[in-house]
């Protein structure tokens, strides 16, 4: 009688090949060059507020404008919509992340940081790119007409106001 190799035998190759891959080194997380913080553990709660591994981060020289609930009209709304998801896609992109803390908190806990992404600054970057405002004394009216700084211009005030 001839005997034939068994299943068994045919499938030992391959689940040595895969026992011997779930042990290799596996894609390292993105991390900090200053902190322990893995890059996959940053979210973007605002467009100038991050949560980076639970701790919420404000950025010190940025202002975003608010979404909603919180924005105090459709303008406002939209603009800090999309501020927030050009800081989420500047930190996905991001490799390395740098949190330069000022020692301070805002007034809901929030810690004040300069945030390096790839040793660019985030909130230099939406400042740079419209997302945002430098903060200062008085802030800014994100729901005011843009047509009140341009001479002549016609007042805009809602949508509805293109139109005409």
């Amino acid at each position: 009688m001839i005997q034939t190799r068994t299943s068994a035998a045919l499938l030992a190759p391959a689940l040595v090949a895969a026992a011997l891959a779930a042990c290799s080194p596996r894609e390292e997380a993105r991390t900090s060059s200053r902190t322990d913080v893995a890059l996959n553990d940053v979210q973007a709660t605002q467009g100038d507020a991050l949560m980076i591994n639970g701790k919420h981060v404000r950025l010190a020289n940025a202002e975003a404008p608010l979404r909603t609930p919180y924005a105090r009209c459709w303008a406002e709304s939209i603009a800090g919509r999309e501020a927030r998801k050009r800081a989420a896609d500047l930190a996905t992109a991001a490799n390395e992340i740098d949190i330069q803390s000022t020692g301070k908190t805002d007034e809901y806990g929030r810690t004040i940081a300069k945030v390096l992404l790839d040793g660019l600054d985030l909130g230099d970057s939406l400042v740079q790119d419209g997302y945002a405002v430098r903060p200062g004394a008085e802030p800014f009216d994100w729901c005011a007409p843009v047509s009140t700084n341009i001479e002549n211009a016609p007042n805009i005030n809602a949508l509805s106001d293109l139109g005409r």
